[in-house]
């Protein structure tokens, strides 16, 4: 497993792959120290940040493994909610396996 990246090293405004409490993308915000996620909770879909880890080791629960892509501007958030969900959906597979080494370390 290749190590996280820090903190100082995400760019602002690109889509992650993410280990993370809620989702596994997010769009990195405030020099790294945010990510931006879709998060559903009883029934209800909405955005929700996340911190990194480096920025809190308590509260931070997101550690980025890769880049995936400079994230477009959105007009709307149900038009962020979109592309969260589909990017998540596009990921899942490359994500249950980085979930499956995490287990077997």
């Amino acid at each position: 497993m290749d190590k996280f990246i820090p903190m100082s090293e995400c760019k602002d405004g690109y889509l992650y792959l993410i280990v993370a409490h809620h989702a596994h993308v997010g769009i990195c915000r405030e020099n790294g120290r945010v990510f931006m996620t879709n998060r559903d909770k009883f029934g209800r879909r909405y955005l929700f940040d996340e911190y990194h880890h480096d920025s809190d080791s308590v509260l931070g629960t997101v550690q980025p493994l890769r880049e995936i892509e400079k994230a477009p501007q959105f007009e709307t958030e149900e038009a962020t909610l979109r592309y969260l969900s589909e990017k998540g959906k596009e990921t899942r597979d490359e994500m249950d396996r980085v979930i499956q080494e995490l287990i077997d370390l």
